[in-house]
């Protein structure tokens, strides 16, 4: 079967680049049905590297020593039906970094979290495609997914080298207090 079909299940805008140098990648393990459909992980590492490469964006290698280092978290997820000629799958990309809670919390000693590890952006897909165009049709999201993500970070370089090392100065939305962190929306 050569067809397939996507849907936009998400789209949360990337943001929160500020002081980051680069980004670790981290494609989860595939599913036996992902991989039967001809996609392997080391494919997927590939397409990824290539796409932040091209970007200019370094690539920081994961490292102990780096806790809380932000990393793309890459998860495909599929189910084969129709007697394995039809795969129904679904792409999330996401950005992942510690950040700081600033509320009061009963359950951390203290009463302060002080780091947790979050989502700060996301996009995400599920569709269906034909044994014959899967993988072709999986990569492809994926590296829309990923220049999303390099245009808002490049545009985020763009905007902390105007302003200066630090925080970007604050914004004003209309009808609010001033926010701590200005968000690069594509």
């Amino acid at each position: 079967m050569y067809f397939h079909f996507t849907l936009r299940a998400s789209s949360h805008h990337f943001s929160y680049f500020f002081g980051l140098e680069g980004i670790s990648v981290l494609v989860e393990d595939l599913d036996e049905d992902t991989l039967q459909a001809g996609l392997t992980r080391e494919r997927l590492e590939t397409v990824v590297a290539l796409r932040l490469r091209k970007a200019g964006i370094p690539i920081l290698k994961p490292s102990a020593e780096q806790e809380g280092q932000p990393f793309l978290y890459v998860r495909v997820t599929t189910i084969r039906i129709a007697d394995e000629m039809l795969f129904a799958y679904t792409v999330q990309v996401e950005l992942r970094q510690h950040v700081r809670i600033e509320r009061e919390s009963p359950f951390i000693k203290g009463g302060h979290a002080r780091v947790a590890s979050a989502t700060t952006g996301s996009d995400g897909a599920m569709g269906y495609a034909g044994r014959g165009v899967f993988a072709r049709s999986v990569t492809g999201r994926i590296e829309e997914f990923i220049d999303n993500f390099a245009l808002a970070y490049l545009k985020s370089k763009d905007i902390e080298r105007a302003e200066g090392p630090g925080e970007p100065k604050a914004q004003e939305p209309k009808g609010s207090t001033k926010s701590m962190h200005q968000s690069v929306q594509l």
